[in-house]
């Protein structure tokens, strides 16, 4: 559970270039350069870090130890502890890490020799660390505090506790999904068209092949859940983690301005001409960036933190959240509510067996640029829309929904990130609660994770 923090001293993170004073293992003060290893494995206890954002003037502070610093920009590694530990690495099916890679070459293991990012060796994910967090709301002031220790006042982040189990890092597929096809011992390579799934066929995390689309999202599930124990396929908790280490990091909501647009300028979707095979990142390794062209290519991209094509590119479902339009008083006083699943054993559609509903507050019940946020913890839920905004005001990503009641119960699933040609309307915010259960096409995929 790591050391609660109750009246030890905190310290102002430092720089790379600054000296700490550390304790050794035979309690003598020894002085360091403040690298991450230093920081973190020394009793050099870090403060919490934050961001406050003012939902009515859109405007963004830092908190905590990263009080006083500008806005709208990525950080030193040495201010930002936990992103500074996301990393790639190579992952069994038995869920053991086989290697790390190398954090300036992905096609490179850590100890410089070359890595199998082909499924040879395992999955290729991303590694996030436990942390704590704190959320409150005040007036129109959204605050949200991180820290990679335990603190009074804050809570493990849901992202790391699955059913009843607690764990100290996830795995993020550092890839979109694609599909090893059992019985031909080989993956698929590019859009399935509903024709190819098979039980027992495996979703991956692999580089050098196009991602697996046009499959529902019970199909993905149960493709991720065949690796083994402890597989399942993208959640929102998980999602919802990445997305306050992201915004913490940059102070801003616009990822395609913070970090890059990727691939989302294509006129129109057609999946052979907008996707292209994945490990376009594999020279950024850890790091986050990518590509944007005019007009689109098929090689453009976007990273974050070793997580290609984070946004854009291609739809990805989201498990472990359902949507219901309804009226829970058996009226016609409908509104639109999330609920959220915290157990992969129970993940399912179209139902409300095992998950709690958010509670207070409804979702948007039209589509549009996302102005306002629920008042949660959980995540962030698209509570309205702005048909005045554009792609840099407020949250600066575009909410898809439809408000009726049909299907039967009006259930709907959720996908996220937007697609190749959905231009300034996609990021790591984007969100779309729009189809059935039954919908599967060939611009939405999936993503491993455990």
């Amino acid at each position: 559970m790591g050391t609660k923090i109750t009246d030890l001293t905190e310290k102002t993170l430092p720089t790379a270039a600054d000296i700490i004073t550390i304790v050794d293992s035979a309690g003598s003060p020894v002085t360091k350069k403040a690298s991450i290893g230093n920081i973190l494995a020394n009793n050099y206890i870090p403060q919490a870090y934050g961001l406050e954002w003012d939902s009515d003037l859109d405007e963004y502070t830092r908190l905590g130890g990263l009080a006083g610093i500008a806005c709208s920009q990525s950080l030193s590694d040495a201010l930002l502890p936990i992103q500074a530990q996301m990393r790639r690495c190579v992952v069994s099916d038995a869920g053991v890490v086989q290697y790390y890679l190398d954090p300036l070459d992905s096609t490179k293991k850590a100890d410089g020799t070359a890595a199998n990012l082909d499924g040879t060796d395992g999955q290729v994910m991303v590694e996030i660390p436990k942390f704590w967090y704190r959320y409150e709301k005040s007036g129109y002031k959204h605050r949200w505090w991180i820290s990679p220790v335990e603190r009074s006042g804050y809570d493990v982040h849901p992202a790391f506790i699955k059913g009843a189990v607690e764990y100290d890092y996830r795995y993020y597929g550092a890839y979109p999904g694609t599909l090893y096809d059992v019985s031909a011992s080989a993956y698929v390579d590019g859009d399935g068209s509903g024709t190819l799934y098979a039980a027992g066929d495996k979703l991956s995390s692999i580089s050098g092949i196009k991602p697996y689309t046009n499959e529902t999202r019970a199909t993905y599930r149960t493709a991720a859940a065949a690796r083994g124990t402890g597989w399942h396929q993208l959640d929102f908790a998980l999602v919802s983690a990445v997305q306050l280490l992201y915004l913490i990091e940059y102070g801003d909501f616009n990822s395609q301005l913070m970090i890059s647009a990727g691939n989302s300028k294509f006129s129109s979707f057609v999946f052979a001409t907008c996707i292209g095979a994945t490990g376009k990142s594999n020279g950024d390794g850890n790091a986050s960036g990518g590509q944007s062209t005019t007009g689109g290519n098929i090689g453009d991209y976007v990273t974050y933190r070793g997580i290609e094509d984070i946004f854009g590119n291609l739809w990805q479902f989201l498990d472990g959240i359902n949507i219901r339009n309804y009226d829970p008083l058996g009226g016609s006083a409908y509104a639109s509510y999330a609920y959220l699943c915290a157990d992969p054993d129970a993940f399912a559609d179209d139902t409300d067996t095992d998950y709690d509903v958010v509670p207070d507050e409804t979702l948007a019940k039209a589509d549009g640029y996302i102005s306002a946020l629920i008042a949660t913890k959980l995540g962030f839920l698209p509570k309205s829309i702005d048909a005045g905004n554009g792609e840099n005001d407020d949250i600066c990503d575009y909410y898809y929904t439809v408000f009726e009641t049909e299907p039967a119960g009006g259930w709907r699933v959720v996908r996220v990130g937007g697609l190749a040609n959905h231009g300034g309307t996609a990021g790591v915010f984007c969100v779309d609660s729009y189809f059935a259960s039954s919908f599967a096409r060939s611009d939405l995929g999936a993503r491993l994770c455990r």
